[in-house]
């Protein structure tokens, strides 16, 4: 009888970086290092994890933080939980903290952002201490992912690619309060979107069929 093997847990962006990149250290910051195991936050382009790749696929894993994908040009194919799931241009795709993940297969000529982050970077400028899985697009019930116009699409590319200049141009582990800040509009608009579309979408399924689903 064959049994699974049980899945990598990735615990910080140095354990991402031994698993997937050949070589590790060169993903975020030309010039600097994520070395931290908590309160951390990395944001890089896909191309240049691509780029970075070791393998063109790998083994299951269990991220313990958050991902946030924006995939503006080419395709993603990865299983989320359970399920696969393949990601075309101007498409963001989540993975809440703890969940199953496997990396089938990036194309080529992929370009959009990956963001990772714990929940003590994102809690540390907050006073009223919000959940991140109160997020509906963290939640493993929901879809992990939405489908997003071009225009939307440029606009979350904007405040990723604040982000990354920010975070890169600071001087200290203290010294990015605007990153933060930008991550927590990033959320706040991640969040209004899903929503909307997630609303939009009840509204196109037929009456009939919405009040038999509530049953």
């Amino acid at each position: 009888m064959s049994t699974r093997s049980k899945p990598k847990l990735i615990r910080n962006p140095t354990d991402f970086q031994q698993q997937y990149l050949s070589v590790p250290g060169q993903s975020g910051c030309e010039l600097s290092n994520n070395s931290r195991t908590h309160n951390f936050f990395e944001a890089v382009p896909l191309e240049k994890l691509k780029m970075l790749h070791k393998d063109k696929s790998f083994t299951t894993t269990r991220r313990n933080f958050y991902t946030l994908v924006l995939v503006t040009r080419g395709s993603i194919r990865e299983t989320i939980g359970y399920r696969n799931y393949e990601f075309g241009a101007n498409t963001l795709y989540f993975i809440p903290e703890n969940q199953l993940h496997t990396i089938e297969h990036w194309s080529n000529d992929v370009k959009g952002y990956h963001c990772i982050f714990d929940a003590d970077y994102f809690l540390l400028c907050l006073r009223n201490q919000v959940k991140l899985n109160h997020y509906p697009f963290f939640q493993p019930d929901r879809d992990p992912f939405m489908k997003i116009t071009e225009t939307e699409a440029g606009s979350i590319l904007s405040l990723f690619e604040k982000m990354h200049f920010e975070y890169c141009k600071k001087k200290n582990h203290n010294d990015d309060l605007l990153v933060r800040m930008y991550l927590n509009i990033l959320l706040i608009e991640i969040e209004r979107l899903y929503q909307h579309k997630q609303a939009a979408g009840d509204n196109n399924v037929p009456k009939r069929q919405q009040m038999v689903a509530q049953f």
